[in-house]
């Protein structure tokens, strides 16, 4: 899908808490199998911190006979999780056998942010060469407070486009406490 041009905007106060990029892959069982030394190699001038985690999945648990709790937990299967960051933590990098992501928590443009994230793609290519991306998410994460941008009395649908508010909106809207959307684009 191609989205039309729009006017480029930079906030003098910037909404946004983090902005994160995932490329979802089918999955690469090297990636778990072996250290991402050569992966760490091409990205370490601008990720030269690392941490390693491993995450434990269980199936969807339900009440059970204890007799059969060992049979559930060896269901349980784990995800090795490579985090590479910058110095001052903002911006983060993780490597999965099933995808890759840059977040960061001081996004300022996207020349920027797809300049670190080209840096990745290509590493990634490079080393484990996927096939293709079975998914392509991005995500921007707006704050935004009226009290710390001085405008509490100001109504949301004076401040954003209605359109966007949903029920924000609204007569009610004042007593929204936390509102999310989500939009899947094809």
């Amino acid at each position: 899908m191609t989205f039309p041009e729009a006017k480029r905007v930079v906030y003098k106060k910037n909404p946004l808490k983090n902005v994160i990029c995932q490329l979802r892959f089918p999955p690469i069982l090297k990636i778990d199998a072996e250290v991402p030394a050569n992966f760490q190699e091409k990205i370490r001038n601008e990720f030269p911190l690392y941490r390693e985690r491993t995450e434990v999945t269980q199936p969807f648990m339900q009440p059970m006979n204890p007799n059969i709790i060992n049979q559930f937990l060896s269901k349980s299967s784990s995800i090795k999780t490579h985090e590479f960051l910058s110095t001052d933590e903002i911006w983060k990098a993780i490597l999965t056998r099933t995808f890759i992501s840059l977040s960061t928590s001081k996004y300022t443009q996207w020349e920027h942010f797809f300049e670190k994230l080209n840096l990745l793609i290509n590493s990634m290519f490079e080393i484990y060469s996927p096939p293709f991306f079975t998914r392509v998410g991005l995500r921007y994460i707006d704050v935004f407070n009226r009290q710390a941008l001085k405008l509490e009395g100001e109504e949301w649908k004076e401040l954003l486009n209605p359109s966007f508010l949903g029920l924000l909106s609204e007569s009610f809207g004042k007593n929204i406490r936390n509102c999310e959307s989500v939009y899947e684009i094809k």
